[in-house]
């Protein structure tokens, strides 16, 4: 081959990995673009999701707050229903048992 060939063939294969080259780094930098972008998709899903988190946590304590609140007005309302039972059954026996004397003095009077 002469000299002027050879150098047409070397400039040919010169301009190929210019240009692959260029390809290259175009994709590298569409590459790159896309990863920014998903990891910024990434931070906003996990923020996201720790609202979320807080956010179920809260409705959490409040519902543990509203249900130790409700077992404490329950547990109020069974001490005092207990209470006025006991008093009813007392004052009950007693007078049950003021008849019951009552009686036996009628009958010893009669």
């Amino acid at each position: 081959l002469e000299f002027s060939e050879k150098l047409a063939l070397l400039e040919a294969e010169k301009n190929r990995d210019v240009a692959l080259t260029e390809e290259l780094e175009r994709q590298t930098s569409h590459l790159k673009d896309d990863w920014e972008i998903l990891k910024k998709e990434k931070r906003e899903k996990e923020r996201i999701l720790l609202e979320k988190q807080h956010r179920l946590q809260k409705i959490k304590d409040e519902h543990t707050l509203k249900l130790s609140e409700i077992k404490r007005q329950i547990k109020e309302l069974l001490f005092a229903n207990q209470d006025e039972l006991s008093e009813t059954t007392t004052q009950s026996l007693v007078e049950y048992q003021t008849l019951v004397n009552q009686q036996e003095e009628n009958i010893k009077h009669s």
